[in-house]
């Protein structure tokens, strides 16, 4: 953002709000649609402008329900069709909190509260009929196929090619069921602890209808999630009835270590893609910018969660060594 369109973005904000802006900050980097106004006496706000109109208007129209319906999101403080404007929870990411010096106990607690707080999303969005609203996300066979394919793609990147396993099961488990208000980036990049103790998630411009499920599979299978044992099936056993929805128990077990196994493929190629391009990256600047985590870290908490998960699952069994030979080859990368 240049001189000049901070100066119209403030000249726009100051008739929204009705008060003038001091400065503008760039608290998730200069590329990013949100920044901070930080108005004369030091209060703030953030504002969000999309790429188009109708994905404002729908960002803008998913925050006021749900928020009317006792979610926690952050409040809409003015919208001129363009420019979202909306309150500031405050600078407390989930993602860093998550990866601080804190004890488990601290950090498993911030998690129920971003999955609690999740669960009010679908509620409120369940009451109010918003899957109806929203764009369907990977219902075509395609799509699903195409993520199915994810660790053939990357082992024949990685040179280390993906075993067979039973495509078709795998296909038929991530089918969708009832199309369910999903945020579906549902990061932990994208949860704010508030300076009340309450976790917010932010940013709608992508949410959508699928799977319930996708939005405990988005946070938990995240590089930024710690990847104990104990904590994931900690989560699960507690939140996987709220997000089942069309599913039985058993089978939104299956279904969620099944997406997670693919969703961790992707988030996977991300990493070492950019990895290829130079070094790992170092965790705190990752972390301060939102930016996608290519630090050894990331990689290794990404595999070794999907090589449990999928060992989990009799149709995903043979990925499981897979994922742990691909440990090893991210171990010996410099």
């Amino acid at each position: 953002m240049n001189g000049q369109e901070r100066r119209k973005l403030a000249a726009v904000a100051r008739r929204l709000v009705g008060q003038k802006v001091e400065r503008i900050e760039f608290p998730g980097g200069k590329s990013r649609k949100s920044v901070r106004l930080v108005f004369a006496g030091g209060k703030t706000a953030i504002a969000t402008q999309r790429r188009t109109s109708a994905r404002a208007e729908m960002e803008a129209r998913v925050m006021r329900v749900l928020r009317e319906g006792g979610a926690r999101v952050p409040r809409i403080l003015a919208f001129d069709g363009s420019l979202l404007i909306q309150q500031d929870i405050g600078t407390a990411r989930l993602s860093e909190l998550l990866n601080n010096d804190d004890p488990r106990t601290e950090q498993v607690a911030r998690l129920n509260l971003a999955l609690a707080s999740m669960a009010e999303v679908h509620e409120a969005a369940a009451k109010a009929g918003l899957a109806a609203e929203v764009p369907p996300i990977g219902v075509d066979d395609d799509w699903i196929g195409g993520l199915v394919a994810r660790p053939r793609e990357l082992g024949a990147a990685l040179g280390i090619a993906a075993p067979e396993f039973d495509v078709e099961a795998a296909q038929r488990m991530l089918a969708v069921r009832r199309p369910a208000f999903v945020k579906w980036d549902s990061r932990p990049g994208n949860a704010l602890i508030g300076r009340n103790g309450a976790a917010y998630w932010f940013d709608w411009e992508h949410c959508g209808a699928r799977n319930a499920l996708d939005d405990m599979v988005w946070l938990l299978a995240d590089e930024f999630t710690p990847s104990d044992p104990e904590t994931s099936d900690q989560m699960l056993d507690r939140y996987l009835p709220a997000f089942a929805d069309a599913f039985g128990m058993d089978e939104a077990q299956a279904y969620f270590r099944t997406m997670a196994t693919f969703h961790s493929c992707v988030r996977l190629e991300l990493i070492l893609r950019k990895r290829s391009e130079g070094s790992w990256w170092r965790m705190k600047d990752c972390l301060k910018g939102d930016r996608i985590g290519v630090t050894r870290r990331c990689a290794r908490r990404l595999l070794r969660r999907a090589g449990r998960w999928s060992g989990e699952i009799e149709t995903l069994a043979p990925l499981a060594n897979w994922f742990a030979e691909v440990r090893e080859m991210v171990d010996a990368l410099d």
